[in-house]
């Protein structure tokens, strides 16, 4: 899989598309992670990352400080530079990686493991440090969102799960409450059960 960047290396939502610009894109198969550039009409291999990418399952870039993070089916997370296209630091999870999500306003990157865990981890100077993990549910977590109630100005983290049975679907939702003092911690302060229902994405409404 891949995503697009215009003007460099962006996040996959923000590209708008082919054009006349300099492109590029983060690319993963059997054979490698690697970098596609976009110039004279076509797309041309840039650059590789490392030699085999058949274990990456998702892939999220971080445009404050141009890194691209790779996670594997093992629960391998990969902090890559892509000014110097060097290998910044790995960390261990330990459970197969989904997808990520990245929180800008507070550094934070958001892992979704199977089956149904989400690590909060912090990026760093050059590394990322995990600051807690928590267990959704015996089931697949498909989204996480960020926000801060405007009532009290605390951090909140909206978590959407479900069963994936062909035969019972039920959609889960959990509310906690993110709390940060000498260490992060997640606290749950509502659960939603919904039958006969998948989650796919969550979107806070402002």
């Amino acid at each position: 899989f891949f995503f697009q960047a215009e003007d460099g290396i962006r996040d996959f939502c923000l590209s708008r598309g082919l054009g006349d610009v300099y492109k590029r894109q983060v690319y993963s198969n059997s054979k490698r992670l690697g970098i596609l550039q976009y110039q004279d009409d076509k797309f041309q291999h840039f650059k590789t990352l490392t030699k085999s990418g058949k274990e990456c399952s998702c892939m999220v870039y971080w445009e404050e400080k141009e890194w691209l993070v790779t996670g594997s089916i093992s629960g391998k997370i990969d902090l890559w530079s892509l000014q110097s296209f060097e290998l910044l630091s790995t960390i261990e999870i330990g459970k197969c990686i989904e997808q990520f999500r990245v929180v800008p306003q507070k550094k934070w990157l958001l892992s979704l493991n199977r089956p149904g865990y989400l690590s909060l981890l912090k990026f760093g100077e050059n590394d990322l440090v995990k600051l807690c993990e928590i267990k959704c549910q015996n089931d697949h977590l498909r989204t996480a969102e960020y926000f801060v109630n405007r009532e009290n100005g605390k951090g909140m983290l909206l978590t959407g799960s479900d069963e994936d049975d062909v035969d019972y679907n039920e959609a889960i939702f959990k509310l906690w409450e993110v709390q940060e003092d000498e260490k992060v911690e997640l606290t749950l302060v509502k659960k939603l059960v919904v039958t006969e229902n998948w989650i796919r994405d969550i979107k806070i409404l402002y």
